[in-house]
């Protein structure tokens, strides 16, 4: 213990006095500035203004039953001519003419996205079917899948990315600087000499890296407070420490089998690379491919999501916490065999 104790002291030092820790304050302070100044939402899609001159307005009627913003109709033509005016992004709808003869006239700007227009249209069709009395025929069921769940505002749906993809790599990335900043001094050659031994080395290493990751982790998950997210702290930096954990585990096994850093940046980036695949079933939940959640920043990444957005709201974290602590554990197995056989050993 006292030799586990004294190395990361060692590497504490180290990594203050290379800079390590002030380029993740600097970073950590870059993600504040996002959180803070981001806003809540981003308009991304096009305005409408519908005209209803049908007879008896039944079109505006059709549109309330079905869900549809009042806001969006116009109160007479000079209204939605200054609506049209005032933005050229705007699609326009007039509707005049009786419920079962309804002429329907869609007006859309040159930089409008087709796409835009043809989803107007598709609306437009159900609330003409809808204002003649008409249905299609099909039932849908609407089953919610996370009951209670509230939107989270734009300036928070990143910090678990934040948390999982920067904190979180910390260890792999910092690990294998250290690694081969210790061959290149001779540090391990001496290390070797001494009756040190394996589990001391790594357990300091663990011990830097993943409280590096905690105080980056802790920083933006207190951003993320200020800003109005209510998260489960424990949960959070809990799933954090583990998650960072197997990276350093993993990256310090992977280090053992390169000579130097520039043997090793292709085949680690690599690897950082697959670990940020589950970003993509994150920012888009309809790419949810069975392989994708094999890997096990996809577990830790939304585990984090209900601990930091929604708390209280999420699935069981028993399954998802037992497959990270699993993969941790193989990490740790194959971080002390590297270690011993390669690192350690002449």
């Amino acid at each position: 213990m006292k030799n586990a104790l004294n190395q990361a002291l060692r590497d504490w030092i180290l990594a203050w006095r290379n800079g390590h820790v002030a380029v993740v304050l600097a970073i950590m302070v870059l993600m504040w500035l996002l959180i803070f100044f981001l806003p809540a939402e981003l308009e991304l899609s096009n305005p409408v203004a519908i005209l209803d001159a049908s007879h008896g307005a039944s079109v505006r009627r059709a549109a309330a039953e079905a869900g549809m913003d009042g806001q969006m109709f116009a109160q007479d033509q000079a209204d939605y001519d200054a609506r049209m005016a005032a933005d050229p992004n705007i699609l326009g709808v007039s509707v005049r003419g009786t419920p079962d003869a309804l002429s329907v006239t869609i007006e859309a700007g040159a930089h409008v996205p087709p796409a835009s227009v043809a989803a107007l249209r598709a609306s437009m069709d159900a609330i003409i079917r809808l204002a003649r009395g008409q249905t299609d025929g099909t039932e849908m069921e609407t089953v919610v899948l996370r009951p209670g769940s509230r939107r989270a505002p734009l300036s928070l749906t990143g910090v678990p990315v934040f948390l999982v993809f920067e904190a979180g790599i910390l260890g792999f990335l910092l690990v294998a600087v250290f690694v081969f900043q210790e061959k290149q001094e001779g540090t391990l050659r001496a290390y070797r000499a001494a009756p040190g031994g394996g589990a001391p080395y790594v357990a300091a290493k663990l011990a830097v890296f993943v409280g590096l990751s905690l105080a980056y982790g802790g920083g933006v998950l207190a951003a993320a407070a200020l800003k109005g997210a209510r998260p489960d702290w424990f949960g959070a930096l809990g799933t954090l420490a583990l998650s960072s954990a197997f990276m350093t585990l993993l990256g310090l096994g992977f280090a053992t089998f390169f000579r130097n850093l520039s043997g090793w940046f292709f085949p680690g980036l690599g690897i950082l690379l697959l670990n940020m695949a589950p970003f993509f079933s994150y920012a888009r939940p309809s790419f949810n491919p069975a392989w994708i959640k094999a890997i096990p920043s996809y577990d830790a990444l939304f585990l984090i999501r209900d601990y930091v957005l929604n708390p209280g709201t999420g699935s069981d974290a028993a399954a998802p916490l037992l497959r990270i602590l699993a993969w941790t554990a193989l990490a740790a197995v194959f971080c002390a065999l590297a270690v011993r056989l390669r690192l350690l050993k002449e």
